[in-house]
């Protein structure tokens, strides 16, 4: 057994995906976010293994807190095969991220004041508004369906 192969099943045990709603000042008043992270009770030495097998697929998880974006797809993609062998929990939350990354929550439509600046709200926010309540229905099913 060689080191990248140990990393590869440190990676999937200690790898933790996060998907999360969070109360937000702007546009709607909710904030989306993922992103991936090593787990807290994850060693140096464990993180150092799993280091191992992410530089073999051009990837790194050291010298960083969160993982979020292109670099936390590749991740999934890297991982996909071996998801019968993640926690339930963790299939979830990767699906999560799938369907979050597939349908985007609707973004506000600005209008320019008479003094050039921006509003916060549009004139149009009931049809933007209609789009937002559709989107937040199809994730709740979504979640439901877990």
């Amino acid at each position: 057994m060689n080191l990248e192969n140990i990393g590869l099943g440190m990676a999937l045990m200690k790898i933790k995906y996060v998907v999360s709603t969070h109360r937000s000042p702007y546009s709607y008043g909710i904030k989306v976010e993922s992103y991936i992270c090593i787990k807290k009770s994850c060693t140096e030495e464990q993180k150092k293994c799993i280091e191992v097998w992410a530089n073999s697929k051009g990837l790194s998880v050291m010298e960083t807190k969160r993982i979020y974006g292109d670099k936390m797809m590749r991740f999934i993609d890297e991982l996909e095969p071996f998801q019968s062998l993640m926690c339930v929990q963790d299939v979830k939350n990767i699906k999560k991220i799938l369907w979050m990354r597939a349908n985007p929550i609707p973004k506000v439509n600005y209008k320019d004041n008479e003094d050039g600046t921006r509003t916060r709200r549009s004139k149009k926010i009931g049809k933007n508004w209609k789009k937002f309540m559709y989107w937040v229905e199809a994730w709740d099913s979504f979640c439901d369906s877990l």
